[in-house]
């Protein structure tokens, strides 16, 4: 089991990563101890999303994670990669870190998703406008920003003229043409809306997708926030996370492979 979250083992928080034994002991052939700690700019670094990446696509197991980190006076995109034992792999990028600045200013990743090419997609919010946006971010195997993608290995996307933030990505397989759904929360007028939208693999939007590659479904109370998804086996897409209508409830909605809602589960 490997969890990633922050540590403060000095004056500032850094990733790190902690691996156990099935039996929930710690690892010590992980990094020497069980625990790997990572310093991008010498200041704030927490690490909130994790995914593994296995082989034979790749020559052994890697690790990635990905947050933000402080640079100087703003926040930044961060994504390391490890390898299987706890290390940095420096085939990534040089030194196993890559940091993304969006809009010179709070960039926020909150999730990565790994393509079967081996290419990597980050996904979370940027300020624009007085807003922020949902930001969507791809690299190269090696670390490079894949400049294919949107506009140069950068896609923003508003929903409705408020805040926008993403919780999780989805990699559609490659028989529908290895397209991207990445699930997350927007401001809708004065309440927050269960959103997602979908991409197609060059980073425009898939206009087949709910209304112009987006949706929002509001829960019925002022606030709804998505925390995960995942796609089923038909396609369809399960979404969950909470609303509060005034209490806050565990709140589950499943939609068909066009971004409508699937009616026949729970009646609406």
């Amino acid at each position: 089991v490997v969890l990633a979250g922050f540590a403060i083992p000095g004056s500032h928080a850094d990733f790190v990563l902690v691996r156990y034994n099935s039996n929930g002991s710690l690892d010590t052939t992980f990094d020497g101890d069980g625990k790997a700690f990572t310093d991008f700019a010498g200041s704030t670094d927490v690490a909130y999303t994790i995914s593994r990446q296995t082989a034979p696509l790749i020559a052994d197991d890697k690790i990635f994670v990905a947050g933000y980190a402080k640079t100087g006076n703003v926040m930044d995109f961060a994504v390391a990669r490890y390898n299987n034992a706890g290390g940095l792999d420096t085939t990534f990028d040089g030194d196993g870190k890559v940091l993304t600045d969006l809009a010179n200013f709070n960039d926020y990743a909150s999730a990565v998703a790994l393509q079967s090419d081996g290419k990597i997609l980050v996904a979370g919010s940027t300020p624009n406008n007085g807003y922020t946006d949902l930001a969507l971010v791809r690299y190269h195997s090696n670390g490079d920003l894949d400049r294919s993608f949107g506009s140069a290995g950068r896609v923003l996307t508003d929903f409705a003229g408020g805040d926008d933030s993403a919780s999780r990505i989805l990699v559609e397989p490659h028989e529908n043409d290895d397209k991207i759904i990445v699930a997350g929360s927007a401001k809708n007028g004065s309440s927050m809306d269960f959103a997602l939208a979908r991409y197609n693999s060059d980073g425009s939007l898939d206009t087949t997708f709910g209304t112009g590659g987006k949706v929002l479904t509001d829960l019925g109370g002022p606030n709804d926030f998505v925390l995960t998804a995942t796609r089923q086996n038909d396609g369809k897409i399960l979404v969950a996370g909470y609303s509060s209508d005034p209490d806050y409830q565990l709140a589950l909605a499943r939609y068909n492979s066009d971004g409508s809602l699937d009616t026949t589960f729970d009646g609406d």
